[in-house]
């Protein structure tokens, strides 16, 4: 029994190693260090999509994968590099446990923070070292509460 919990509280304090407030619901790796980046060409205009395996070979769905550098996140959506480059018919926001998250181009996450008015005049919150918007909830701002609806806007 001993070995177990020691076991259990050795990976628990593994995945901790790697969550941040960012992203502590969704599993997260690092490349280079967990796994690698995969090209897999599929023709057409996009050419192909990435997908992460670790080390072990074994695909990715689902979870945050962090650069080598540390710096830039990437999310693996079934099983691809989910990019707002609008190659496979998707937008550049994605909703990631229940947070609304806008990914460049080539894939990586947006790293916006704070308050930003939106072209129809409505206040969105980039949650601060999270990068996702405030979504269903309730934000104690500077001692203020401000509530926000299913799309990140402020109520």
């Amino acid at each position: 029994m001993k070995k177990i919990v020691v076991s259990l509280l050795s990976i628990f304090i593994f995945f901790s190693a790697f969550s941040t407030n960012a992203f502590a619901a969704t599993p997260k790796y690092v490349a280079g260090h967990h796994g690698y980046w995969e090209f897999e060409p599929t023709g057409g205009s996009c050419g192909g999509y990435w997908n992460f395996r670790l080390g072990d070979g074994k695909l990715v769905h689902d979870a945050w994968v962090q650069s080598e550098n540390e710096v830039d996140w990437y999310y693996v959506y079934g099983g691809m590099m989910f990019a707002g480059n609008g190659c496979f018919g998707n937008s550049p926001w994605l909703v990631i446990d229940g947070r609304w998250y806008l990914f460049a181009a080539d894939g990586k996450l947006v790293r916006k923070e704070g308050w930003e008015k939106t072209s129809s005049g409505k206040w969105i919150y980039w949650i601060p070292g999270n990068y996702g918007l405030a979504t269903n909830e309730s934000k104690v701002i500077n001692g203020v509460t401000y509530y926000f609806d299913s799309n990140g806007y402020m109520k």
